[in-house]
């Protein structure tokens, strides 16, 4: 045989033995949980309210500034920190306090957490305070909730189309809550 034909020979079996090789690994079963949890997912981006409102500067400050800083109001940019709580079946599972973001503390705070679960029903509580200068917890939903194996249910949270208005939603299969109803409308899509 010339070397050419023994080369594509070469190929083949090579190129055989590839293919063969991805089609086993292919077939093999993935299980990414066990067979009795689910998933809980809790995703969450806002922006706090402002730490304090805009005041009016004194003559003695405006008499200290540049001609050109002398701006009557000083409107803080800091916003407040976040405090979330995600409860499952009574048990604390998140508790955290989310700064904002950003150089002047005035961003976004966001968090992600994926917490395996058993599977069955759950009653999962979700609390927020976005304003220091409220104490408690003004954002609450609890919700009774039927997770089947290997299902995934999402907590989350989305700002509005105006970051001062917060539309919560706690999607679980076949639900979908705005919380909180009395504080916030409807989101249409």
């Amino acid at each position: 045989m010339s070397a050419r034909v023994l080369r594509y020979v070469g190929q083949a079996v090579a190129y055989g033995a590839f293919i063969w090789v991805i089609a086993a690994l292919s077939d093999a079963a993935y299980q990414h949980l066990p067979e009795d949890q689910a998933t809980v997912k809790l995703s969450l981006r806002h922006a706090g309210k402002l730490v304090s409102e805009c005041r009016e500067r004194t003559t003695e400050e405006m008499a200290n500034l540049p001609a050109n800083m002398r701006a009557p109001l000083v409107c803080p940019r800091e916003r407040s920190a976040l405090v979330l709580e995600l409860d499952i079946d009574g048990e604390r599972v998140v508790a955290e306090t989310l700064a904002a973001r950003g150089m002047h503390s005035d961003g976004l705070a966001s968090v992600y957490r994926r917490l395996s679960v058993p599977a069955g029903q759950l009653t999962v509580t979700v609390r927020m305070n976005d304003d220091v200068n409220v104490d408690g917890f003004p954002y609450e939903d609890t919700q009774t909730v039927d997770l089947e194996p290997a299902a995934a249910g999402i907590a989350l949270t989305e700002p509005g189309r105006d970051s001062r208005d917060l539309h919560q939603r706690l999607y679980l299969p076949g639900r979908v809550i705005l919380w909180p109803p009395a504080c916030n409308p409807p989101v249409t899509r």
